[in-house]
């Protein structure tokens, strides 16, 4: 009998430890999920931003090639070709005429696609996706609004609510090591 205590102690105490050793090991990776929230939350804003910023550069460019395509027109009586294009736009300019009928644009590309003379598409690739312009119609697929890249609405707000889960984290991650769900090691022979 005395030996089946034993074993029984044993277990158990074999199953404290194990449940102290995945307890803690939960807890760890709770509070890494938390910090790396809480990294995201901060990287979040300046990704919007930056985007943005890429977006704003994107316009200028558009607008440099409405100006050089306009003197263009002026000197020439028509407009230029892509080659004719390409270096009045030098060093930094990539924008090129979209076909009639470009349909690859990012967002309402239906719009840019049915435009026809004397309108004209001007498109950028973006790494991803092709960003369009139609100057004669005003119309561009560049977003740069923070607000629209925000799934609040608010980009400050989201950065909140995404800071506020990785603490929430953070806290479950404590309570479970050090508050009253932590599992406790049980010193050899108080089973």
């Amino acid at each position: 009998m005395r030996r089946l205590e034993t074993v029984i102690d044993f277990v158990v105490s074999t199953i404290r430890v194990i449940i102290f050793v995945l307890g803690t090991i939960t807890a760890a990776l709770l509070a890494v999920a938390g910090l790396i929230v809480l990294l995201a939350a901060a990287i979040y804003g300046h990704l919007v931003y930056e985007t943005v910023s890429n977006s704003e550069r994107l316009d200028r460019q558009f607008r440099e090639a409405v100006v050089a395509i306009g003197s263009f027109e002026q000197s020439h009586g028509r407009r230029p070709t892509d080659e004719e294009l390409e270096p009045l736009l030098e060093p930094q300019g990539n924008a090129m005429f979209a076909d009639v009928g470009f349909d690859q644009c990012e967002g309402n590309s239906s719009a840019f696609a049915n435009l026809r003379e004397p309108d004209y598409v001007l498109a950028i690739w973006r790494g991803e996706w092709w960003e369009c312009y139609a100057p004669t119609r005003g119309m561009s697929t560049l977003v740069m609004d923070p607000s629209r890249y925000a799934f609040s609405g608010y980009v400050v707000l989201d950065q909140l609510v995404i800071a506020l889960v990785g603490v929430a984290l953070l806290i479950i991650a404590s309570y479970w090591l050090w508050g009253p769900l932590g599992p406790k090691p049980t010193p050899p022979g108080e089973a």
